[in-house]
């Protein structure tokens, strides 16, 4: 015996509520809203574990005190220059054109060599 699709009957299921046709009572949640569930809320973590005392601190934005609490953030000695930077010397414009100039005459005959085999 063969089945076709339109021979074969799926047994129908149905639910049955038993306040069908009453008003929920308020501990439970009526059968329509079920599915509409709002969201979880995600809450940022701000606890974090301090690199010197191993005890947990709250802070947003832990990497700016490196990773540390406030009290081992005033043990630490911190230190200021007064010393300036001598600026760093930079190439003149003749030379960085000849440079370009010379990459890309190499990369001109580069590519002929590869157009021509």
């Amino acid at each position: 015996m063969q089945y076709f699709p339109m021979q074969i009957k799926k047994p129908m299921i149905k639910f049955e509520v038993p306040w069908e046709d009453q008003i929920p009572p308020p501990c439970v949640e009526a059968p329509e809203k079920s599915y509409k569930k709002a969201k979880p809320m995600y809450h940022k973590v701000i606890w974090h574990n301090c690199e010197n005392c191993n005890i947990h601190y709250m802070s947003e934005n832990p990497q700016l005190r490196a990773y540390v609490c406030d009290k081992c953030w005033r043990k630490i000695p911190h230190f200021r220059t007064t010393k300036k930077l001598k600026k760093v010397r930079s190439w003149p414009l003749e030379y960085i054109l000849l440079y370009m100039f010379g990459c890309s005459l190499c990369l001109l005959i580069i590519a002929y060599y590869l157009w021509m085999d």
